[in-house]
């Protein structure tokens, strides 16, 4: 609802009005404009980095980390760079896309960040992988880092 009960949507048809007015300026209309694919996957990078900072033992970044952490269901939220994965070979492609699988039968969340946008760079500058987990898991830090997705050398 508008401010003095109107209602808005964005979906349907509303009559042509000029007002002076942006209908930006309606609280209900940035409301609805901050519930965008964009802005829930920024808010996902957000919450990575401030876990990667308060508790790093629930954010891991890195081919490696994040397999391990998906293969023991901890992986909340999976954080993925579009561009990775397009330049990725056919095969990384695969344990890309198994990875995504495997996180969202968990019943974790994946957000595949364009490269395009800020949080995409930003993403790429930590690998391209990230993964915002359940619980904690200090153990990660003896995964082999060189390792990659299992199966997959990603050079």
């Amino acid at each position: 609802m508008c401010e003095g009960g109107a209602r808005l949507s964005l979906l349907t048809p509303q009559p042509t009005i000029l007002v002076s007015h942006s209908p930006l300026s309606f609280s209900c209309t940035t409301s609805k404009i901050a519930d965008t694919k964009a802005a829930r996957e920024t808010a996902a990078l957000a919450s990575f980095f401030e876990a990667l900072a308060t508790d790093p033992d629930r954010a891991w970044y890195g081919p490696a980390h994040v397999a391990a952490a998906a293969a023991a269901g901890a992986v909340g939220t999976l954080l993925l760079s579009d561009s990775l994965v397009r330049t990725a070979g056919p095969g990384a492609r695969r344990a890309y896309a198994a990875l995504a699988d495997s996180v969202r039968a968990a019943g974790g969340t994946v957000h595949t960040l364009s490269g395009g946008h800020v949080s995409g760079e930003q993403l790429d500058q930590v690998t391209g992988v990230a993964a915002l987990l359940r619980f904690p898991m200090p153990e990660l830090d003896d995964t082999d880092v060189d390792a990659g997705l299992p199966g997959v050398f990603l050079g």
